[in-house]
């Protein structure tokens, strides 16, 4: 698989008012095009950082240094219209909560025609938005295109964020922790949805995430990073299987079992009586020892 994504040296630094705090420290990192690299890490340790440099979405506090490539050309220290057609349209974009970046004033389907517009789409733009629905498995697409965000529920609001973000057929697609706002069974939806649509378009899929269940489901290949370094990287199992950082057999470690669920959570009966017990209240109205 060629390279589409080459990042070296990356460093972000933010400014404030007491100094300067580096986020982000010497980042080395590869995206192939066609496959999944899941970056992994702890609140704070700049992954989120990192997923938003290619798209100059820094706040102006940041400072960057290094180099970000996109199939060879670069992208750091691009001006700003140069930089245009790139954000949405090289590359799209997927965030974490996605009721607060659709606009809440207009139709889903009015938000898709933007950003179809913003890329050419100059005509059959309303029959293009209800396919972008219709390919992220929203049902009854054409209804759903003229219901406003707060109408849909989380899963579905995810949907229409990942079908904006596909709307200009981008080579590479961002998702910074596109399931953590949704419960067990959207979450594996989703997962699956980015898996049929990553092997449909042949699209490379940066995802940004803490969880190792969403890694080992989706991802090729692995980087974890630690106070704004990576510290390990390699294909999925292998990191997984027989992890060579401390920190990622701790994070590892962190990550809730089946074991550790609650016996009720998993389904599994929680009173243990004996036959000599009985586990209803008894005639004085207190319960048994059950």
């Amino acid at each position: 698989m060629s390279r589409l994504l080459s990042i070296r040296n990356l460093t972000v630094d933010y400014f404030g008012d007491g100094g300067a705090v580096r986020a982000v420290d010497g980042v080395d990192l590869d995206l192939a095009a066609g496959e999944t690299l899941a970056l992994v890490g702890e609140s704070g340790s700049g992954k989120s950082t990192v997923a938003l440099a290619p798209l100059g979405l820094l706040p102006p506090t940041a400072r960057i240094a290094g180099s970000i490539r996109l199939a060879g050309a670069e992208l750091l220290g691009l001006p700003e219209p140069a930089l245009r057609p790139v954000r949405g349209g090289r590359i799209g974009m997927v965030f974490q909560e996605p009721i607060t970046s659709l606009n809440p004033v207009l139709t889903i389907g009015e938000q898709l025609r933007e950003v179809l517009a913003a890329h050419g789409l100059s005509r059959g733009r309303a029959a293009r938005a209800v396919e972008l629905l219709a390919e992220v498995g929203i049902a009854d697409p054409a209804a759903r295109a003229g219901q406003y965000p707060h109408e849909l529920s989380g899963g579905m609001r995810q949907r229409a964020m990942i079908a904006m973000a596909l709307a200009a057929g981008p080579e590479l697609l961002i998702a910074d922790e596109p399931t953590t706002a949704l419960d067990v069974t959207v979450q594996a939806q989703i997962l699956d949805l980015f898996r049929t649509l990553r092997d449909r378009r042949g699209m490379a899929l940066l995802l940004v995430t803490h969880d190792f269940g969403v890694v080992a489901e989706l991802a090729d290949r692995v980087a974890v990073m630690r106070e704004g370094r990576v510290v390990e990287t390699g294909p999925t199992r292998q990191v997984l299987d027989g992890p060579q950082h401390g920190y990622t057999s701790e994070l590892l470690a962190a990550t809730l079992s089946v074991d550790d669920v609650p016996r009720w959570v998993r389904g599994e009966p929680t009173l243990q009586a004996k036959p000599t017990e009985s586990p209803l209240p008894s005639r004085e109205g207190g319960r048994g020892r059950g």
